[in-house]
């Protein structure tokens, strides 16, 4: 067996002391890391979440605005007098503790006069706000596209119509403000 005098018990105390030191510093920058890559994670999800919302309220007022062209008398009923943004109650919502508002406002159309539309164009802005800070602001300038297709997402595939929006009005010899689609820019 081995023997161990007094001056080896003092030295083996201290390697276990240094060697017990380093690995919990190790295990102490190994936690760090992991808190520090899972709250970068949950902002990360935070962000996206506000983000793909804040689309969704672009979408629905989309929807909306196309489907409501003329019962809001042409858009007029949604508008301001001095060209600030209008929000839009109706389109406003909550989900996963994320609020949306959306809102509408006319484009410039050179016309000195926001409270009505006379170029079938319209901004619109979706605000998603969540918890601690994770905010996005979308605005899209949307307008009336004159085919024949419903309204409809962009795009191909067993979940898309195969909608493709376009700019613009395509034949101004068949406007008419009843029997367009709103497209999106």
């Amino acid at each position: 067996m081995l023997a161990i005098n007094k001056s080896q018990r003092g030295s083996v105390l201290i390697s276990v002391l240094v060697i017990s030191i380093v690995l919990l510093i190790l295990g102490s920058i190994f936690s760090y890391r992991i808190i520090t890559s899972t709250n970068v994670s949950a902002v990360k999800m935070r962000k996206d979440k506000t983000y793909y919302l804040a689309s969704r309220g672009i979408e629905d007022a989309r929807r909306y605005l196309s489907n409501n062209y003329v019962s809001t008398n042409y858009w007029s009923t949604l508008l301001s007098n001095d060209g600030s943004y209008n929000q839009i109650n109706s389109l406003s919502f909550t989900r996963d503790n994320i609020n949306v508002d959306v809102y509408v406002r006319d484009n410039e159309d050179w016309d000195n006069n926001y409270a009505s539309d006379n170029d079938l164009k319209i901004y619109v802005l979706s605000i998603a706000t969540g918890r601690r800070g994770a905010k996005t602001v979308i605005e899209s300038l949307v307008f009336y596209d004159s085919s024949t297709n419903p309204y409809a997402q962009k795009g191909m595939g067993s979940k898309k119509t195969g909608y493709t929006s376009t700019s613009g009005i395509q034949n101004l010899s068949n406007l008419n403000q009843t029997s367009f689609k709103l497209g999106g820019k």
